[in-house]
């Protein structure tokens, strides 16, 4: 009977009990309400308990279930709930079927246990007789279920985490026609450091991003939000370590492992909102460019103000676009991951000396559950809800009911 270690009882309300044999086995052990139960019933559900592996003090388990079931049973009737063959059939089919075996396979392991197969019957009934009991008393207390009901449930699942990695980078740019000598840089830069203070002053003194102010600081990052080009790099290096240079169409990252750490984060980043402004002064000088951002981003505070700032430039300077990470090119997701709504990156440009500004308007999540999934999480809080009614209504037919041993 190894094979019905993990079984429990049918019904979720139902907590299963086991006795053990008494000296006179059909003389009455317990009354409920002036209903007998037999030492016999207390001896035969103690052998199915231990036929399914439960443990304890099986015969307190037996005598406090078969209490519970006289309830059921009394209950039930009193509200004019009944039972047809085919629902005590499916019933017994769906217990057995938690060991994946039929109804006969199941009952014939019983049988090798010296169990009698109506001691199982009787047991499924009395469950399901509960069940409806308490969907019949409860089910419409238990419908104001709602969304925000699902997503906490899911927020608080231990198995819905992420992963996220604490990071520090430098950002070395591939200009036109030097791509060769920014390679040998970032080879050179990865090989000189050793420990992250090495690298906090080779980012302060060669990074190309904002980031160097920080000795190339990015923060916590969700593992998702990092391109599949330097996400498994990432991930299987250990804490404390540099990674080798990642190279992009238009950049060269180095990163430096700081730490790993799991994350509740219950939804994923359906689309991102992001506008660029490609800048390029007359001079096509990189600084200029840059200089011309700094004024940008010291005026503009959202997406349609920089619309607005840049109304006048050149047709197809400004663009805004909603797109799922996966089709955002490398180099901007990169960036974007590092950035919080209204806040900039500067990118290399398309041409020579010019630069690109983006800017992050916002992040639109979508659900990470399938609808399927979210409706097996409203019957688990629907079941959940209807379990504590049924907790509540025992106890108080167990208060009002006369039970003597």
């Amino acid at each position: 009977m190894r094979k019905f270690k993990y079984l429990i009882a049918l019904a979720i309300w139902v907590i299963p009990s086991v006795l053990i044999a008494q000296a006179s086995p059909f003389a009455t052990a317990i009354t409920v309400n002036g209903i007998p139960i037999s030492n016999y019933e207390i001896s035969q559900r103690a052998l199915m308990l231990r036929a399914l592996s439960i443990r304890g003090n099986l015969k307190e388990q037996a005598e406090n279930a078969l209490i519970d079931e006289r309830l059921y049973l009394a209950e039930a009737k009193r509200l004019n709930y009944g039972l047809t063959s085919a629902e005590i059939e499916e019933g017994m089919l769906e217990f057995a079927a938690r060991a994946n075996l039929s109804t006969e396979e199941f009952l014939a392991e019983l049988v090798s246990e010296g169990v009698d197969p109506a001691v199982f019957q009787n047991f499924v009934v009395a469950g399901l007789l509960w069940r409806k009991v308490v969907s019949g008393l409860y089910s419409a207390q238990v419908q104001n279920i709602t969304n925000d009901d699902i997503d906490l449930a899911l927020q608080l699942d231990p198995r819905l985490k992420t992963e996220s990695v604490l990071l520090s980078e430098i950002v070395i740019a591939k200009q036109p026609g030097l791509a060769d000598a920014s390679r040998r840089l970032a080879q050179q830069v990865y090989s000189s450091v050793r420990n992250l203070e090495d690298f906090r002053e080779a980012a302060t003194a060669v990074s190309q991003s904002a980031s160097r102010q920080r000795g190339g600081d990015i923060g916590w990052l969700p593992i998702s939000r990092i391109p599949a080009a330097a996400r498994t790099a990432i991930q299987s290096a250990p804490s404390g370590s540099v990674i080798p240079p990642i190279e992009l169409p238009q950049v060269i990252y180095i990163f430096f492992k700081r730490g790993m750490r799991k994350d509740d984060l219950f939804r994923e980043e359906h689309e991102i909102d992001y506008a660029t402004l490609q800048i390029r002064t007359k001079s096509r000088e990189r600084s200029e460019a840059v200089e011309v951002a700094n004024r940008v981003m010291s005026r503009v505070a959202t997406c349609t103000e920089l619309l607005l700032e840049t109304q006048a430039w050149p047709k197809g300077s400004f663009k805004r676009q909603s797109l799922r990470p996966e089709d955002i090119s490398e180099a901007r997701v990169v960036e974007i991951a590092k950035l919080d709504h209204g806040e900039f990156a500067i990118l290399p440009g398309r041409t020579e000396g010019s630069i690109e500004l983006l800017m992050l308007c916002r992040r639109l999540y979508g659900s990470r559950e399938r609808s399927a999934e979210r409706d097996a999480v409203f019957n688990t809080i629907r079941n959940q809800r209807l379990e504590s009614y049924a907790q509540v209504h025992l106890r108080q037919l167990r208060a009002n009911a006369i039970i003597r041993r």
